[in-house]
């Protein structure tokens, strides 16, 4: 092959390459598949930034400091939270998803979803008093729910468990929020 075949067949592949990540997928001015594959690169990307920087922020500034370890631990779920939030709106923004269209859509389909994730975000909001308030703190020992061990872990939607017998249980946090 020579070197002008080999040029025309790389600009081909290139057109066809470029062609494709720019395809839009539903309408001009609308998602391309591009933009799809640089969304779930900038999510991962969130992901592991959020994750280091949740490291580095126990072991070096949080670990220095004489807050109990649980307050700690709080501190820096609730801050990784929020990186994420944050880190996934600005993904969306970068690529050009313009989420001030999806407000009323979000808001009909908030209402039907409300009722049905009642429960859930009844132990998300639970979660955060936990966190915020520290009734239960990790390493205490609780009884509730007919659930009685040592607390190993907090999040924000249950609180993980063991029991006497070294079984892992798994506690909604609103029966810690509702439950004597």
């Amino acid at each position: 092959i020579d070197g002008k075949s080999m040029n025309e067949a790389l600009q081909t592949i290139w057109d066809f390459i470029v062609k494709v990540w720019t395809t839009e997928l539903f309408g001009p001015d609308t998602v391309t598949i591009g933009g799809i594959l640089m969304l779930v690169f900038l999510f991962a990307s969130v992901i592991i930034v959020e994750r280091i920087l949740q490291r580095l922020l126990i072991r070096r500034f949080l670990s220095k400091t004489r807050l109990q370890p649980s307050l700690q631990y709080g501190l820096s779920r609730i801050i990784g939270y929020t990186l994420i939030a944050i880190g996934f709106y600005v993904a969306f923004q970068s690529v050009g998803f313009d989420l001030s269209s999806l407000a009323i859509v979000a808001a009909s389909l908030g209402v039907g979803v409300g009722f049905g994730l009642q429960n859930i975000i009844n132990n998300f909001v639970s979660g955060i008093i936990i966190l915020a308030e520290r009734p239960i703190s990790i390493g205490d020992r609780i009884e509730v729910a007919g659930v009685a061990g040592r607390v190993t872990k907090i999040q924000l939607r249950s609180t993980t468990v063991v029991t006497n017998d070294n079984i892992t249980m798994i506690v909604p946090n609103a029966d810690f929020i509702s439950n004597t």
